[in-house]
């Protein structure tokens, strides 16, 4: 996930499958605290805040 400038958010490591990324992708557009963003699945390359601030824009987005 990278920030409408380009700054790179969150990153995973690669899915078997299209679904499960998918799935993942899901949970984390509903966060909406931090302790929401904690798994070992992804991780944030920027603070919380920054990551909280783009996932609500993209819900609003949408």
């Amino acid at each position: 996930l990278t920030a409408g400038d380009g700054t790179l958010l969150i990153q995973s490591e690669g899915f078997d499958s299209p679904r499960d990324a998918g799935q993942l992708i899901a949970v984390i557009k509903q966060a909406e605290q931090g302790d929401q963003l904690q798994s070992e699945l992804f991780k944030l390359d920027a603070e919380v805040d920054a990551v909280l601030a783009a996932l609500a824009v993209l819900r609003e987005a949408a």
